[in-house]
């Protein structure tokens, strides 16, 4: 008798597999990605109970995008409990930036002090004898107190 092939497993130890249970509830999931977020408030208040029959004695998770008013996110779990879900648990989601990050200040390199920016040019500089330019500009910066 054949053996069968062995499934390879997530980890070592672990194996998954999926059954289906006579008479369990369905499990869904409304996405941040779902059609529905996009919808306007005033087209669910005119939706009929009809329209969230999909839900019914369905066990239903809703993942908000970071967009949706908390107004719409309730009246959106009022339509699933009234299209007759057997549970409906709503996740946190993320709240947007507040600043959105093309309208943030740049973020700018630490500030250098006046000598290092000297020295640094000094250095940087196309001149035949730097040593002397160092020396020089040395003795401005420090009449001038820097």
């Amino acid at each position: 008798m054949a053996r069968k092939p062995r499934v390879a497993s997530p980890e070592p130890g672990f194996q998954v597999e999926q059954r289906a249970i006579v008479g369990a509830r369905p499990m869904c999931v409304v996405g941040s990605d779902a059609p529905a977020w996009a919808m306007e408030a005033a087209t669910f208040e005119a939706a009929t109970i009809e329209s969230f029959r999909m839900f019914r004695n369905a066990i239903v998770r809703i993942d908000p995008p970071e967009s949706a008013t908390d107004d719409f996110v309730e009246l959106f779990r009022q339509c699933v409990v009234a299209g007759g879900a057997a549970a409906v648990k709503v996740t946190p989601r993320r709240r947007a930036a507040v600043v959105p990050v093309k309208q943030s200040a740049p973020v700018r390199a630490p500030s250098k002090s006046a000598r290092a920016v000297v020295t640094e040019l000094a250095a940087e500089a196309n001149v035949d004898d730097k040593q002397s330019l160092a020396a020089f500009l040395e003795s401005v910066m420090s009449q001038q107190g820097l």
